[in-house]
C-alpha cells in the first residue's frame, strides 16, 4: 500500500493561511468578476509608475520629512488645493526648521561628547602630552601608543581610531 509522503516543516502561520484563503476566493470567482490579464498588466504598470514617481519625489527631500508634507507640497499647484497653499507651506517650513534644529543639536551633542572624551583620555595620558610639548614625541606617535595600549590608557569606552585620538589632542 502506497502512503502519501508526510508533510515536513513547521506549520503555516496565520497570515499565510489567510493569504491562501484569499487566493482561493479570487481563483474561484465567477468569470465576470475575474480580472483579465490585460487589466492586471495595466494595474501593475500604474502601480509601478506611482512607486517610481514617489521615489523620485521623496529623493529630493530629507528622509526624516513626513511623506504627507512632501506629497502636499508637490500637489500645491493642483486646483483642488486652492486655498490650502498657506497651510501646506507652513507645514513644510515647520518640519524643515525642526530638521535644522535637530541637526544643529545633534552636532552640538556630538562635539560635547568628543570634548569630554578628549579631556579624559589626554588627562590620563598627560605624560605623553608633556613629551609632545617638549618635541620628544609626535602627536601621531602618541596617538598610536594610546591606540595600541587602549586597555590601560583609554577611557574604558569604545576604542576610537588613531586619527580620532590625534584630533582629540587638538581639543585637549
Amino acid at each position: 500500500m502506497n502512503m502519501p509522503p508526510k508533510k515536513r516543516g513547521r506549520p503555516k502561520s496565520d497570515k499565510t493561511l489567510q493569504t491562501e484563503e484569499i487566493d482561493k476566493l479570487f481563483n474561484n470567482a465567477p468569470p465576470h468578476l475575474k480580472v483579465h490579464a490585460e487589466e492586471l498588466k495595466k494595474q501593475e504598470e500604474f502601480i509601478k509608475f506611482i512607486q517610481d514617481y514617489l521615489k523620485k519625489l521623496h529623493a529630493d527631500f530629507s528622509p526624516t520629512m513626513p511623506h504627507c508634507v512632501i506629497e502636499n507640497l508637490a500637489s500645491i499647484s493642483d486646483d483642488s488645493m486652492e486655498g490650502f497653499e498657506k497651510e501646506i507651506l507652513d507645514a513644510y517650513y515647520k518640519f524643515e526648521n525642526k530638521l535644522a534644529d535637530g541637526q544643529r543639536l545633534g552636532g552640538d551633542a556630538t562635539a560635547n561628547t568628543a570634548n569630554e572624551r578628549a579631556q579624559k583620555v589626554w588627562e590620563k595620558n598627560s605624560d605623553l602630552a608633556r613629551r609632545i610639548m617638549s618635541k620628544n614625541l609626535t602627536v601621531n606617535g602618541a596617538s598610536k601608543k594610546i591606540f595600541d595600549e587602549w586597555v590601560s590608557r583609554g577611557d574604558k569606552e569604545a576604542k576610537p581610531s588613531i586619527r580620532t585620538i590625534r584630533n582629540w589632542y587638538k581639543r585637549y
